[in-house]
């Protein structure tokens, strides 16, 4: 997801630099919209969310739009995507922080059901954290698969 993130932050008639600290800035920004996308999966039963899905954030899917019909402008729709990250992310760490949040649990549904559904254009899905760090593959493995090839 990383390597995603980090081709679509450039515009794609640009050339990539591909450096060390760019891909850092892209696994970053993926930490950060990961965290979003996972955010309903943490916090919805806490905020008394339902099986119903909310109506899309109208605002944010047209600037998404409006970016992705402005020759394929990735890096804006993803500007996009990281404004209601960022925001599910603050609202997290005050559930976690003060046991509630300072918005509207429907809004916070919302917001979080927009992103879900703008990143799934570009490809972007959630990953558990935990999951991530366990998907590793062992030494058996790797010697496995060398002595195959």
């Amino acid at each position: 997801m990383a390597v995603r993130m980090f081709v679509m932050q450039s515009q794609y008639r640009m050339p990539l630099d591909f450096t060390e600290q760019a891909i850092l800035a892209a696994k970053n920004g993926w930490a950060t919209l990961n965290e979003g996308l996972c955010f309903g999966d943490e916090h919805g039963e806490k905020l008394g969310w339902t099986g119903q899905d909310a109506t899309l954030d109208e605002v944010a899917v047209a600037q998404f739009q409006d970016s992705m019909d402005d020759d394929f402008n990735t890096p804006g729709a993803i500007a996009v995507l990281f404004g209601l990250a960022k925001e599910l992310q603050r609202q997290g760490n005050l559930i976690i922080h003060d046991g509630k949040p300072d918005a509207d649990p429907n809004q916070l549904q919302q917001q979080w059901q927009t992103l879900v559904k703008l990143a799934g254009v570009l490809g972007l899905e959630a990953q558990a954290t935990e999951s991530a760090s366990t998907d590793s593959i062992s030494d058996e493995e790797i010697e496995s698969l060398l002595a195959q090839r």
